[in-house]
């Protein structure tokens, strides 16, 4: 079993690795904090000083070109959308559930670490019926920071909370009166009963 002190230095070694160094320079590029913004102009006054010069012009202007063509490439990526192919029909009806719009919405997400830091990750679950569902893992951990988890005895709980809440699914007061959806942002595929399981295993042994 590892101790927290060597948790804590495998943490610190990937916090400081030259990966997560490159991650980081990429998102500030990306989020328009360019190096121009730290550009000053000096001279040397008559008492020999070096000061900064506050009377002449110095524009720092950063161009999101970096962010533009992210989005671009991302777009390009997903343009042709997420596709399945497969001789059962019914079993692509149920690929396209599971992989549908809600996916291909945590997909570009990840896309977008990947171009812009390096690398991206989905977090993989299963809800409260069993069935697969994403998610993209740094909403995962923003969400986590929001309500100050700090342990798996904290997530537990969350997982609890959310089980409870599933129960209230597709009552009137849980459903977006203009989609007539779940505004639960864990519920974005459709629900049903068939066995994915069972499809799965046919699909296999072909």
């Amino acid at each position: 079993m590892l101790e927290p002190e060597r948790i804590a230095s495998i943490i610190a070694a990937d916090k400081y690795s030259r990966k997560k160094k490159q991650a980081r320079l990429g998102q500030k590029y990306y989020d328009g904090e360019h190096d121009i913004l730290d550009y000053r102009i000096y001279y040397i006054n008559k008492e020999g000083l070096l000061v900064e010069d506050l009377t002449k012009s110095n524009i720092r202007i950063p161009h999101p070109f970096f962010h533009e063509i992210s989005e671009q490439e991302v777009a390009y990526i997903l343009s042709g959308g997420v596709e399945f192919r497969a001789g059962d029909e019914e079993l692509k009806k149920q690929l396209k559930a599971y992989f549908g719009d809600g996916f291909v919405g945590e997909l570009k997400e990840v896309l977008l670490d990947s171009v812009v830091r390096g690398f991206g990750y989905i977090y993989w679950y299963k809800d409260a019926k069993g069935r697969t569902r994403f998610q993209y893992a740094d909403r995962m951990l923003s969400m986590w920071k929001e309500q100050n988890v700090q342990s798996t005895e904290d997530i537990a709980k969350l997982d609890e909370a959310y089980h409870k809440s599933k129960k209230n699914l597709g009552r009137p007061s849980d459903m977006d009166s203009a989609s007539r959806r779940p505004v639960n942002r864990f519920n974005q595929f459709t629900q049903n009963t068939y066995d994915f399981e069972a499809l799965e295993k046919k699909l296999l042994s072909n």
